[in-house]
């Protein structure tokens, strides 16, 4: 079982990372971890049915989806294997525009995030 990275954890992390050469290989792997420790699997509701660029339906209203939560953005992974990344109300410049009710949901109101 894995264990969260604390505050210190990571900031040891970002050191050693930091004492590696740019774009080495080691380097870019301590990133990676420390972004993907950071992010919680989350299950989405669809609200509102989602289409593709092409047209075709990704997903329909009411169905759950994957996801992963980060602290400003949503990765929502549809059926077809492709994913969308949206931002989330309530955190950072997107606070203002917060409506009653959504806090910490995403900015996107075809989808509900269920903790």
């Amino acid at each position: 079982m894995s264990k969260r990275l604390t505050a210190s954890d990571r900031t040891r992390l970002i050191r050693l990372a930091s004492e590696l050469p740019e774009g080495s290989e080691e380097r870019r792997a301590i990133l990676a971890g420390i972004v993907q420790s950071a992010m919680k699997k989350v299950k989405i509701r669809v609200e509102k049915d989602v289409k593709g660029r092409d047209g075709g339906v990704l997903a329909r209203r009411g169905q759950t989806l994957k996801g992963e939560i980060g602290r400003f953005s949503v990765d929502i992974i549809f059926p077809n294997g492709s994913s969308a990344l949206i931002d989330i109300w309530g955190e950072g410049s997107l606070k203002s525009r917060m409506p009653a009710g959504r806090e910490n949901q995403p900015a996107d109101e075809r989808f509900t995030i269920l903790y």
